[in-house]
């Protein structure tokens, strides 16, 4: 009895085997780029909602009306390498085709950890969202984990950005290698 012929270790092109990524088949590794490991977000498991299914584009409407609940009937899914399904949801169809259109500016800032947690305190720390503000400089939604890590942001806010800019791709990079 014969066995079965063996996979070769790498292809007659040499670039490796083909495996499976997400059911698809890729040759060799998939290998993030930094846009994918930047895209890190604060959620526990696939398919889950970020900002605990509060609405993303609600928090631009002003801090006198808050953010508002989404609804699964306006859902999207962002699917990133590292993490899978991110479900965002949102309060109208019109709010989800503002973040379709304009996602890059309306997902939070710092995949919706505690901004304070990432610039004064360099980890990942899970946010509050309902603990919120709007960065002045490009208008991007900062969470914080509690009111006192927002008031502590707040006592030096532009060098707490500083850091929290510098900072966040290498906390992300950890975190998808941790994963």
């Amino acid at each position: 009895m014969t066995s079965p012929p063996k996979r070769p270790v790498v292809t007659p092109d040499g670039c490796g085997p083909v495996v499976s990524v997400r059911g698809e088949p890729v040759q060799g590794k998939a290998v993030p780029d930094t846009s994918e490991v930047l895209a890190w977000v604060d959620v526990k498991d696939d398919g889950d909602i970020a900002l605990s299914g509060y609405d993303p584009v609600s928090y631009h409407a002003g801090a006198d009306h808050g953010p508002l609940m989404g609804k699964a009937v306006h859902e999207t899914i962002i699917e990133t390498l590292l993490q899978g399904r991110v479900r965002y949801r949102f309060a109208s169809e019109e709010n989800l085709a503002k973040f379709r259109a304009d996602y890059r500016n309306l997902k939070p800032k710092y995949g919706g950890f505690c901004a304070a947690g990432v610039g004064l305190h360099d980890k990942l720390a899970s946010a509050d969202p309902l603990v919120w503000d709007i960065d002045p400089r490009d208008g991007r939604l900062l969470l914080f984990c509690s009111w006192e890590m927002k008031a502590e942001w707040e006592k030096d806010a532009d060098a707490a950005r500083q850091k929290a800019d510098e900072r966040f791709g290498g906390l992300c990079a950890k975190a998808s290698q941790a994963a």
